[in-house]
């Protein structure tokens, strides 16, 4: 009994636990490739999320799609200040934070 509760446990951590952080993680690098490819580096050059493919996940899309991750990536960036938002609500990259960011490190 205590196996079968040991794996379990185990299943819950990594479909709920490590498998969205994991998936996070590859949003937010998503975001930053997705901004540095359209050039969005000042206000002026900032551009709406869904015009850089970053549309929010419809109805139909998977629980642990990536696309389910964009929204809170950019959230996270957003709180991180490496991105910042206009008025309109346009985003652009902010490279100066984004120098020390390394995806690979562990915390």
């Amino acid at each position: 009994m205590f196996w079968i509760l040991l794996i379990l446990l185990a299943v819950f951590a990594v479909l709920f636990i490590l498998l969205p952080t994991g998936l996070n993680r590859q949003a937010v690098l998503e975001v930053i490739t997705a901004l540095r490819q359209y050039q969005a580096f000042d206000a002026e050059s900032a551009r709406i999320p869904e015009d850089i493919g970053l549309q929010p996940p419809g109805i139909k899309t998977p629980f642990f799609s990536i696309r389910r991750f964009h929204p809170r990536a950019v959230n996270s960036l957003i709180k991180g200040k490496m991105v910042n938002v206009t008025p309109e609500g346009r985003i652009y990259l902010v490279e100066a934070k984004l120098v020390n960011l390394n995806p690979y490190r562990s915390r």
